[in-house]
């Protein structure tokens, strides 16, 4: 067929028919150049599986006209026409169409309405059943004799066709498939010449979520490879893999960044206006080995550990050292502490086994007053004083419930 712009006139026949199997219609462009020559070309072919019960012939054929103006709509949208006909086998639908004063039932009369809402009763004309192309879509025929009917049409590739590059031919099924120049390899059939499948149709989708979801959901490069591996060539394959990957929900989780949670409100005790050290927060860190003396076998090395004392408001940081990790070290750490930067409101720690044993002591000695060790008399007087000890809870607690 010569490019459209060339024609003088351009004429689109669109064809309908129905069985008990199907319903199809099909549509044909006629132009004709300056000369008169006329030319002929399949444009758009369509059918529908027909309702397997309840409805007659004539009715499956009035949905079959239905189908025709469908097609035609979608041809009209796309191309500029001269002239529109339609034909039909079925006199009743004619009859149908033509009618200007019966009343039909509910089901024929919307389909009338949209037939005739789109096309006049002029455009409609009868073409017998034997000379009807659209008569091949509701038929049962076989895959390898879809070329010998009217729908199939063989004709020259444009070189701007995206498949022109591919050397496509019919296989001895119908089916068409990509050349090469490896058809001496020891490969399959369908690793040489592989299926050509349109790319924007869904059985390309299908394919795609297939062979993705078969590799467990690698990534492009792994799925383009196994469906090629499966003898399948769709057309633009990257771009509608990488679009099927950014859409698949179980690729969304596997590659979205980690989320970062929002960190609570500050306590109280790290707002609140007051001197440096009224309320502190305690570590231990360590330990590190030293030299603590001279034998005469060499060296003798100790350890030793670091408390921290960092103000919760200022940031200011006070070291005490300390020989080992016990209750009584960590108590003596602290009143050195006390002695130095003063009186303390709040201590702030976790839950370690110093820092725990600390307390013990202090509930044995205020319940034991009588009984009291003289060189811990200091520290008791800075619980007395209002002084309080509170431990980093290892889960999250509901603020207020500590």
């Amino acid at each position: 067929m010569p490019y459209l712009s060339k024609t003088a006139t351009k004429e689109l026949h669109v064809f309908s028919d129905a069985s008990e199997k199907a319903i199809a219609a099909v549509a044909y462009l006629r132009t004709t150049d300056s000369s008169g020559e006329p030319n002929i070309g399949f444009i758009l072919g369509k059918a529908k599986v027909a309702p397997t019960s309840g409805h007659t012939i004539p009715r499956l054929e009035l949905s079959a006209a239905v189908l025709a103006v469908e097609i035609t709509q979608t041809i009209v949208n796309n191309l500029d026409l001269d002239t529109v006909k339609f034909y039909t086998d079925s006199k009743v639908v004619l009859g149908y169409i033509s009618n200007e004063t019966r009343r039909f039932f509910i089901y024929v009369a919307n389909r009338v309405e949209k037939i005739r809402k789109f096309s006049s009763p002029s455009q409609w004309n009868y073409v017998p059943t034997n000379r009807n192309p659209a008569d091949s879509g509701t038929r049962s025929v076989p895959a390898h004799d879809i070329h010998l009917t009217h729908w199939s049409v063989k004709e020259q590739i444009h070189k701007r066709n995206p498949i022109a590059n591919l050397n496509p031919f019919l296989d001895e099924r119908g089916l068409l498939r990509a050349g090469g120049r490896i058809a001496k390899s020891d490969l399959n059939l369908r690793e040489k010449k592989p299926l050509i499948v349109p790319g924007r149709h869904h059985i390309a989708i299908l394919l795609v979520r297939h062979y993705h979801d078969k590799i467990k959901h690698q990534g492009r490069h792994f799925t383009y490879g196994a469906i090629r591996s499966a003898g399948f060539w769709i057309i633009g394959a990257k771009r509608l893999i990488s679009s099927f990957i950014h859409k698949c929900v179980t690729c969304r989780k596997l590659r979205d960044k980690t989320e970062c949670q929002i960190m609570s409100d500050l306590p109280e005790d790290r707002l609140e206006p007051s001197p440096p050290f009224t309320n502190v927060g305690i570590d231990t860190f360590g330990p590190w080995t030293i030299v603590s003396r001279k034998t005469r076998g060499g060296y003798a090395n100790s350890k030793r550990w670091a408390i921290l004392f960092t103000c919760l408001v200022t940031r200011a940081v006070h070291i005490e050292l300390i020989e080992e990790m016990s209750s009584s070290a960590f108590i003596n750490a602290v009143r050195r502490f006390a002695a130095i930067r003063g009186q303390v409101k709040i201590f702030r720690s976790d839950r370690g086994t110093n820092f725990i044993g600390a307390i013990d002591d202090l509930l044995r000695l205020t319940q034991s007053t009588s009984k009291m060790d003289p060189s811990r008399t200091f520290f008791i007087i800075l619980v007395q004083l209002g002084s309080s000890i509170r431990h980093i809870r290892p889960t999250w607690v509901e603020p207020g419930k500590e």
